[in-house]
């Protein structure tokens, strides 16, 4: 195992908080402010739930990086190839969200 620099385990442990609050936030604005009985897209509620997915997409990338460096995803094949395609996947869907996300702002 690799280890991680002092800077990188404060920004990864940041990140890590970022995230965490990011769904836990989303979560409550969908509870507490959206309609139950609208299914799909709540326009109300729609652009703050994208900005706090986008900003939650964002930190995970950066816990996902520091992961493949704490755990040496250079020697480990498998965890190279999950952990890779996972950053990408993300990046397909942090571009999506800023396209909608302008959309809904606009």
């Amino acid at each position: 195992m690799n280890t991680l620099s002092d800077s990188e385990k404060r920004i990864g442990s940041l990140m890590a908080r970022i995230s965490a609050a990011c769904i836990f936030l989303s979560f409550g604005v969908q509870v507490a402010l959206g309609d139950p009985g609208s299914a799909g897209y709540d326009s109300a509620t729609g652009g703050i739930v994208a900005t706090l997915n986008y900003a939650q997409a964002f930190s995970f990338l950066f816990v996902l990086a520091f992961s493949l460096k704490l755990f040496n995803a250079e020697e480990n094949a498998y965890f190279r190839v999950v952990d890779t395609s996972e950053c990408k996947c993300m990046g397909l869907e942090l571009t999506s969200w800023n396209c909608s996300a302008l959309c809904t702002f606009s």
